[in-house]
């Protein structure tokens, strides 16, 4: 199996891995290719740290009126204000 099918086939297991509902077997095949696999492993990573972010947001009331500026401004959503 060529290294892009094997990481394509693998990534789609990601989701299911982070959420812990993986089954051992594709577990450990999955764990194994995040050793050696160093595109997959900072894909894998990056997943995990959006959603802890995403879970610590959702703790939060809302973003200060700077912060959310600034993350609009760097996704180019422009004025864009959320209706209060």
């Amino acid at each position: 199996m060529s290294k892009k099918k094997c990481c394509s086939e693998l990534l789609n297991t990601i989701n299911d891995y982070l959420d812990g509902e993986l089954d051992g077997e594709k577990c450990r095949d999955l764990e194994q290719h995040l050793k050696d696999c160093v595109d997959c492993s900072t894909i894998t990573n990056t997943m995990r740290k959006t959603l802890e972010l995403y879970h610590e947001a959702g703790k939060q009331e809302c973003l200060p009126d700077d912060v959310r500026d600034r993350l609009f401004a760097c996704l180019e959503l422009g004025d864009f204000k959320e209706s209060k």
